[in-house]
């Protein structure tokens, strides 16, 4: 079984590239904390790096920023490539099935990585006006992103029966 459970932080603004075939793919690096040791005085922090395509990059670029803390879902894969010096590298990283939004783009949250308050400069394709930024506010802060997340399908916690 190959299965990989994480929560942390984006250590910087994602962006989303497109390759040959016009597939979204996104490449970020979340900080998550290990718990502190008897003998250390700080938590130390892995930055494991991580991969999404498709709906899911278009999603975590336009909904999230540095800082912002998600739960992801995906599997570990390895590979290699050579160097410009012709040394051979070897790479680990998370290929991210789903991701859970756990704040909001526009939410403060304690580790603000020096952004706090920062304001997104749109591009002509992901601009939103006050009214959409202010009905996804007022959604659940947890939003769920996977390859058939629809943005306009909205479910709010009363109607769920539970």
């Amino acid at each position: 079984m190959n299965q990989v459970v994480l929560v942390g932080r984006l250590t910087k603004k994602p962006e989303v590239r497109y390759n040959a075939n016009n597939i979204a793919i996104c490449r970020f690096n979340i900080a998550i904390d290990r718990p502190k040791s008897k003998d250390k005085e700080e938590s130390e922090t892995d930055y494991p790096a991580c991969v999404c395509f498709n709906n899911t990059a278009i999603n975590l670029v336009k909904y999230q920023d540095k800082g912002s803390l998600l739960a992801i879902s995906g599997r570990l894969q390895t590979g290699s490539y050579d160097d410009k010096d012709g040394k051979k590298v070897y790479t680990t990283e998370v290929k991210v099935k789903e991701i859970q939004f756990l704040s909001s783009k526009n939410s403060k949250c304690e580790h603000e990585c020096g952004q706090q308050g920062e304001q997104q400069s749109g591009t002509q394709n992901d601009t939103q006006s006050d009214t959409e930024v202010d009905r996804y506010s007022q959604m659940s802060t947890t939003t769920v992103m996977n390859e058939d997340y629809n943005p306009e399908l909205q479910i709010s916690d009363d109607m769920l029966p539970f």
